[in-house]
């Protein structure tokens, strides 16, 4: 299993997917064995798919949201809010392997938290 590096900050807006996504892009144009994900976001856009989530999908060339996030949730609130609104939960269990099996397809791994 290659490394992990969890990205992430104090609210909404600090940069977090700036910086991953700026990461993730600089890592691949080196030829860098590397993949981003955001596996928990809040807030949907018209079109179902969180901003960020967005952003890290197109700094890796990818169109497959299920690669780059696990729970997506349509209020913009924090993660156990927004779950709550919609009768759904985080299963951390169920969080830690999908980071793991996504993790284990590459040699360096980006995790973008939330806060």
């Amino acid at each position: 299993m290659g490394r992990k590096l969890f990205i992430t900050a104090t609210d909404t807006g600090a940069g977090k997917t700036f910086v991953t996504a700026n990461l993730i892009q600089a890592l691949l144009n080196m030829e860098v064995d590397a993949s981003a994900i955001k596996p928990v976001a809040s807030g949907l856009t018209e079109q179902g798919i969180n901003e960020d989530v967005a952003q890290l999908l197109t700094a890796q060339r990818h169109s497959n949201v299920d690669m780059v996030n696990l729970y997506s949730f349509d209020l913009p609130a924090s993660p156990n809010i927004a779950a709550q609104a919609e009768d759904r939960s985080i299963d951390l269990e169920r969080l830690v392997t999908w980071c793991n099996q996504q993790a284990a397809k590459v040699d360096l791994f980006l995790i973008e938290g939330v806060c």
